[in-house]
This record gives C-alpha cells, structure tokens and sequence, in this order.
C-alpha cells in the first residue's frame, strides 16, 4: 500500500480525481488582508485555539488517552463515549492553522497530544480512549449507538490534515492502521451495517486520496449505501433523522434538518469521481 502521497496544505485533495475539473490551492498560498477575516483568523490562532486545548486539558479529555494508554491511573472522564471527536476536530483546526502560518509553540502542543493519541492506539490499529482499554466494551458491536464511526472520522481527517499541513506521520500513521481496523472490520460478507451517525464515509473518501488505497474508497461507498437498508433506532426513534429510511439511490430529500443529512449529501457525489459511476441522488443536489 502506497501512504507517501502528500498534498501539501490543502484541504481538499482532487488532484487525482479524473474526473474533477476543480484542484486544490493550498492553504499556504492565500492571504487574507482585510479588516473582516484577517483578524478573526489571526485570533483564532493566537487566542482560541489556545484556550480550547486548555479547556480540554482542564476536562479531561487528553487524560483518556494517556489513560489509555497505560500513562496515567484514574477513571475515564466526560461521561460521553464520543468526546474523543472534539480532540480531533481541534487537532484538524490547528493544523490547518499550521498549514496558513508556521507556529512553533503551536507545533510543539500538537506533537506531545498525537504522542498520547498514538500510544493508546491498539495493536489491531482500533483507537477510542473509552472502548480500547475498556475489557467488558463491546467494541463496534451495538448498531452503532456508540457513534464509533463519527468519532474515528473525525480522527482520519485530522491525521490527513496534520500530515499535509507539516508532511509528519505520526497522526497519520494512526489514522491508516484506523482505517485499515474499519476494512477489516465492515464490509462485503463482514459487519453489514450503517453507523448511527454519517461521518466516516467522507474521512475514507479523503483517506484514499491521501494514501492510494482504493479499499478505503470502496468501504466508504459500501457504508453508505447501508443506510436504509436496516433500522437503526438509536439516539431517537426516528431514522429519517439519520438518514437512514431510504437507500441512499432512492432518497429524494432531506428527511431532516439537523447535522447529519449534512454529513451524507457531499458523501453521494463524492466517491463517483473515482468510481466512474452515475448514481447521485438528489439529496445532493
């Protein structure tokens, strides 16, 4: 498997995609020198990129993983299963951070964190500060209650964001061997079933482009069209607010208004440039 493809600083990697028409510019070369977005980017950077990952300190969410990890003692902390999805969602904003103007100091806190997030990933490459140490966690195994799925997402997409941001692949590393678990895991004659909350379906699109392994596309398209074609009943009882009371092909609108129809509209188009396949439904237009 090729991992050594790297689009530096862009967010979007389309350069590879035979049928876009569109290429990335990275983030590096734009400035923005306006009275608007300029100094609400300068303080994002300087201010609260800082005061989040303090926030997250104080919470605890960095000491899952070092507990995880075997690092620390103590118990788990948050109470909610998927609070490692906010960790990675700030990981993927302060690399993209990096990727505009080179932080030092900033560099160096994304460094010790990924450490920590490396170390209490498992020998099979599953990577959860709650389930992975957690011996009676049926990890992977509840219908997707757990938004598992979401959670990992957000880790692959922030291990491709860091690693085109600053070309190390420490977080990136981690997110192939989690994406390698999820192949392993669901697929054709496998675990045949949609996560609860969409998400990992555009993380693997883009995991692909970073890497060439067109197993990471093909199970985002095989998870997407599970959707519809078993009930989910969790979080509410209602699975048209997860997108999930139709097939994808057959769906016609957007069945609610909250996040995750949003998650799945851009999933519909997104894989049939590499594909070659006509099947976008409507829901992404």
């Amino acid at each position: 498997m090729d991992t050594s493809v790297r689009s530096a600083g862009v967010v979007v990697d389309t350069t590879r995609s035979p049928s876009s028409r569109l290429r990335p510019v990275p983030i590096g070369a734009v400035r923005l020198d306006d009275i608007f977005w300029a100094p609400r980017l300068r303080t994002t950077r300087d201010v609260t990129l800082r005061h989040q990952y303090e926030l997250y300190e104080e919470a605890g969410r960095f000491d899952n993983f070092r507990r995880a990890a075997g690092r620390i003692g103590g118990a788990f902390q948050g109470g909610r299963t998927n609070g490692d999805s906010d960790v990675y969602k700030w990981l993927e904003a302060a690399s993209y951070a990096l990727a505009a103007e080179p932080d030092a100091a900033l560099d160096r806190l994304l460094d010790r964190l990924i450490d920590d997030i490396a170390a209490a990933q498992l020998p099979d490459g599953y990577l959860h500060s709650y389930f992975g140490p957690n011996p009676s966690a049926r990890r992977l195994a509840d219908g997707g209650r757990t938004n598992e799925h979401y959670v990992a997402g957000h880790l692959l997409q922030a291990g491709v964001a860091h690693y085109r941001a600053t070309g190390k692949r420490s977080l990136f590393d981690a997110a192939v061997r989690v994406g390698e678990n999820i192949a392993r895991t669901f697929g054709p004659g496998l675990v045949e079933r949609a996560d609860s909350h969409p998400g990992v379906e555009l993380a693997l699109v883009e995991l692909y482009r970073a890497t060439g392994n067109r197993t990471f596309l093909d199970r985002a398209v095989f998870l997407l069209e599970q959707r519809g074609r078993q009930p989910t009943r969790v979080l509410c009882d209602d699975d048209a607010r997860l997108q999930n009371h139709l097939p994808v092909r057959e769906q016609r609108e957007r069945a609610a208004r909250d996040r995750r129809p949003r998650r799945c509209q851009p999933l519909v188009g997104n894989p049939a440039p590499f594909r070659r396949e006509r099947w976008f439904s409507p829901l992404a237009a």
